[in-house]
């Protein structure tokens, strides 16, 4: 996995970028490379691919809690393994 820093985010590839991170004041934006469709959301998540944002992705988990980290977990892992495209 490789992290690469950028001016408004900062993504993780592995063979393409898997995931990026918008840090906000208080919560940050975890944008996967994962079919919304695919999967059924969960309350901290939206589906994007319909509108402007930064980072590689079209599902948006907002972080504001180690509670909705640990539900966002097997989606992560999801995405790195490239399920869900």
């Amino acid at each position: 996995m490789v992290r690469k820093e950028l001016k408004l985010y900062v993504a993780f590839k592995r063979l393409k970028n898997f995931a990026g991170i918008v840090v906000q004041k208080n919560r940050f934006l975890l944008y996967l490379n994962i079919n919304p469709a695919m999967i059924e959301l969960p309350h901290h998540a939206r589906d994007v691919r319909l509108l402007g944002h930064w980072a590689t992705g079209d599902l948006e988990l907002s972080i504001s809690s180690f509670d909705d980290f640990e539900l966002s977990k097997s989606l992560i892992l999801a995405a790195y393994e490239g399920r869900y495209r």
